[in-house]
């Protein structure tokens, strides 16, 4: 018997580009952890989505704000939902550079960006 444990699959931006740039997925669970944040270079607690097909995201504050306003400030509601992550391509505000970004699409809207 293989003991290997398998490595949690996340929502990267390299997946969601092999995916043809968007994911969707049912929310299994949402936990709290400590994660280092490569922008303030330290560990912050932030929630962990975990799909129920396996699959993880770590959502940004835009989704995180979507999925809030949504779903709820409390994460409990967010189980059980249906949401698609996308890739859009974002300019900062602050230093003008253009980066790939996740996004969620509207849930009320799913059914149309799907078609």
């Amino acid at each position: 018997m293989d003991m290997r444990k398998t490595l949690p699959q996340q929502i990267t931006n390299d997946e969601l580009k092999r995916r043809g740039g968007s994911y969707t997925g049912i929310v299994r669970d949402v936990v709290v952890k400590n994660t280092w944040n490569k922008y303030t270079r330290e560990k912050v607690e932030q929630p962990h989505i975990t799909f129920t097909d396996g699959y993880t995201l770590v959502p940004n504050m835009g989704i995180r704000r979507a999925l809030i306003a949504e779903f709820g400030y409390e994460s409990d509601g967010w189980r059980g939902k249906e949401i698609t992550v996308y890739l859009e391509k974002f300019t900062s505000k602050s230093s003008g550079e253009v980066r790939w970004e996740k996004f969620v699409v509207d849930c009320s809207d799913i059914e149309d960006f799907l078609q």
